[in-house]
């Protein structure tokens, strides 16, 4: 279970210049969390929340797309009050293969378990891209 390390707003110049999530706290709520390349630079872009919060909360990743899902992941399971997007159902998408000796390829945003009925590959954020490229890739 991932965990934030917290930071009084004022030690803000103390936040890593790494790829991860941060997130704004006021008291126990959470009021919105954001992805970023280095944590240090975009948390201090956000100049209204940073008035408004308490604590600075961070997840150090190993890369920008891990912080991409993370954020999307947490963003679901807390409904910070400020994020407008990813409050919905709506998931990343992942193109699948049954294990069949012909088989289908699909898109889904629910990937199978892995070794289950069918392999996954992704998450892929721009479904008008993988699409056609499946498009694509079918014809040949």
């Amino acid at each position: 279970m991932e965990k934030f390390r917290f930071l009084p707003k004022e030690k803000i110049s103390q936040l890593p210049k790494t790829p991860g999530v941060y997130v704004f706290k006021k008291e126990t709520e959470l009021l919105y969390i954001g992805k970023a390349i280095n944590i240090k630079n975009r948390a201090g872009q956000h100049h209204d929340l940073i008035n408004l919060a308490d604590q600075i909360g961070y997840i150090k990743t190993d890369s920008e797309i891990d912080a991409l899902i993370l954020e999307a992941r947490l963003i679901k399971k807390h409904q910070p009050k400020y994020n407008t997007v990813w409050r919905d159902d709506k998931n990343y998408f992942y193109l699948a293969a049954t294990k069949e000796d012909f088989p289908q390829i699909f898109i889904t945003h629910r990937p199978q378990n892995v070794g289950g009925p069918a392999s996954n590959i992704g998450p892929f954020v721009d479904g008008g891209a993988l699409k056609e490229t499946l498009k694509i890739l079918r014809k040949v």
